[in-house]
């Protein structure tokens, strides 16, 4: 702290214009410029007032691997890497072993809020039609099949699934249908995603 040079000295009785001097040094020792402490409080409140706090991408967004799966509900559903097989766009994606309503659970934290959901999957002659459930209520379906390989499509699934309350969810994807031309039912899961939207 940068005294002036009129300071105390011992036994000294302070005049007024020692003690403002002495004030005037104090709000620069506080703030590093000089302003005085009831302007330093009044901006710190106003900042609290219009500042909202840092979203953590946890809020926003929530990426779930194709192959980070919990467990296998039915069927034999593998972890496969990039051009493994037929191929995939993912270094971690599952795959069925193409027969009907084999399916497989994910779980994942989730922040309270709206959410639009993603599969981003591989379509082939040989897909099925997925169904994504959370908390075993079903969200959507979607149909894989094409005509050419298309690797890491992404299908929507919902644009308004709501989680009420911060919690952990469980997520079914199941091959329970195809398209009457495709010949399986087949599913890469390269990867879920969740995008918040209110």
């Amino acid at each position: 702290m940068a005294y002036s040079a009129d300071t105390f000295v011992a036994d000294e009785q302070p005049t007024t214009a020692k003690w403002n001097k002495l004030w005037s040094n104090d709000a620069s020792f506080n703030d590093g410029t000089g302003i005085a402490n009831n302007a330093i409080l009044t901006a710190h409140i106003a900042a609290a007032n219009v500042t909202l706090p840092k979203i953590s991408d946890f809020d926003w967004f929530k990426y779930v691997s194709g192959g980070s799966y919990s467990s296998i509900i039915a069927g034999g559903w593998t972890r496969i890497g990039a051009n493994v097989g037929t191929g995939t766009a993912g270094w971690n994606a599952a795959q069925s072993a193409g027969a009907q309503n084999e399916e497989v659970l994910y779980k994942a934290a989730m922040a309270a809020g709206t959410y639009s959901v993603y599969l981003h999957v591989d379509k082939d002659v040989n897909r099925g039609i997925y169904t994504t459930s959370i908390d075993a209520v079903s969200i959507g379906t979607n149909d894989s099949y094409s005509a050419t390989r298309v690797a890491n499509s992404i299908l929507t699934v919902s644009t308004s699934l709501v989680i009420a309350t911060n919690k952990l969810v469980s997520i079914n994807v199941k091959m329970a249908t195809k398209n009457a031309a495709s010949a399986g039912y087949y599913g890469t899961i390269n990867a879920i995603e969740f995008v918040r939207t209110a």
